[in-house]
């Protein structure tokens, strides 16, 4: 399975228009480290050599997960971009990720920008989000609490192209939407994980199933 990383968006804010949005003002730089290159380090050892090729000039620039992106091989001109990967196999135990490799410092140091910067929302979602929590008696500490919210955020209401939202997602979403699809689903769990203490962001990205030595079509929207 080949997962391709498009953007992630960190800060959920009321606009000056009253409206709740996503943007992509927070960033992380001056270190070596992200999660994809940590994954890559772990999984190496099953590495395989992947190419993506943009057949549209305007296409967005797509990353794959568990990739060595530090070292990825680009061709500007033809849009082709060559990366080791390892294919995806699930969680990658955070232990495995570390051992042996020179990240632990910049771990360490992502992890305090994350709780500072991924845990944001605005009062008036929070409170909601609150509510919703209570309600359905979630609890950061449990051992399940990902796959609680993300049952309980996928089946909250019907999925629907057509569903539209006027000011804040995520308080809609849980207060009588009558329908959604994907973006307002991740909208709603994201805020929702930050409301619990956990840290969350909004991000774009892509699942296909991919053969070795065979071209895959990816079209984006």
């Amino acid at each position: 399975d080949l997962y391709l990383k498009q953007e992630s968006y960190s800060d959920y804010y009321v606009a000056p228009d009253g409206k709740t949005k996503w943007n992509t003002d927070y960033t992380y730089s001056g270190f070596s480290y992200n999660e994809m290159q940590l994954a890559y380090q772990s999984l190496r050892a099953n590495a395989s050599t992947i190419t993506i090729r943009k057949l549209l000039g305007t296409a967005p620039f797509v990353i794959p997960y568990h990739a060595d992106v530090i070292n990825a091989m680009s061709d500007d001109t033809n849009g082709i971009y060559s990366f080791a990967y390892a294919p995806h196999t699930g969680e990658v135990p955070r232990e495995n990720m570390l051992s042996g490799t020179t990240y632990a410092s910049d771990e360490l140091n992502y992890r305090t920008f994350v709780y500072n910067n991924y845990l944001q929302l605005p009062d008036s979602t929070r409170k909601v989000m609150q509510s919703v929590i209570v309600n359905y008696g979630l609890d950061y500490e449990d051992a399940d609490i990902i796959k609680k919210v993300a049952d309980l955020v996928s089946n909250y209401v019907n999925y629907d192209l057509a569903a539209t939202f006027t000011n804040d997602v995520a308080v809609e979403f849980f207060m009588g939407a009558d329908g959604a699809y994907c973006q307002h689903y991740a909208t709603a769990g994201t805020a929702l994980f930050r409301a619990l203490g956990i840290p969350a962001r909004y991000t774009v990205g892509f699942y296909k199933n991919v053969r070795a030595n065979e071209n895959t079509i990816v079209s984006l929207p």
